[in-house]
């Protein structure tokens, strides 16, 4: 039987982390990246068996491919599962959120999915029955005041995922 992949990113805590952890349990390789290289080390050593990690910041495209390729060579170019999990979360009204911070929310939440998706199509074209999952949230059910930027993101991530999912129907 082949072991099933996952390739992880903001694995360090949270919901990476738990995510990490559930598929590790049930027996797959898990590739778990963040940038928190000391809670991944903590994550390594816990699970010590079938899983990689790394420094990834999601928003770099270039680190982001050669992270994927170096994970696909791992894995013999499997990828079962891909889970873009890492986000922030700024909250403030917009016109009290330093315009740098705005950027980095939609970087990350936004920019760093798409890098995610796009670095990850080919290992999952490759595999049979693959899928690809990005973390939304109910943010993007309807706004809250001191969230604009967050749930502008998220939006964009739940209508990204739904157009996705009809568009990788293509590949089986």
């Amino acid at each position: 039987m082949v072991q099933k992949t996952i390739f992880i990113t903001g694995a360090a805590r949270g919901i990476g982390r738990a995510t990490a952890v559930l598929f590790h349990q049930k027996g797959w390789f898990v590739g778990a990246y963040d940038l928190d290289a000391e809670k991944l080390d903590g994550l390594e050593k816990e699970l010590q068996t079938s899983i990689v990690t790394g420094v990834l910041d999601v928003t770099d495209k270039t680190a982001f491919a050669t992270t994927m390729t170096a994970f696909g060579k791992q894995t013999d170019n499997r990828l079962d599962l891909m889970f873009n999990n890492a986000g922030i979360a700024i909250g403030g009204f917009l016109d009290e959120v330093p315009f740098d911070t705005i950027a980095a929310t939609v970087n990350v939440n936004l920019m760093g999915v798409l890098n995610g998706v796009h670095a990850a199509i080919p290992l999952l074209k490759g595999t049979e029955n693959s899928l690809c999952f990005s973390t939304s949230s109910s943010a993007a059910t309807f706004g809250s005041p001191g969230m604009a930027t967050y749930a502008a993101t998220k939006y964009a991530i739940k209508g990204l995922s739904e157009a996705l999912s009809v568009e990788f129907a293509r590949f089986g």
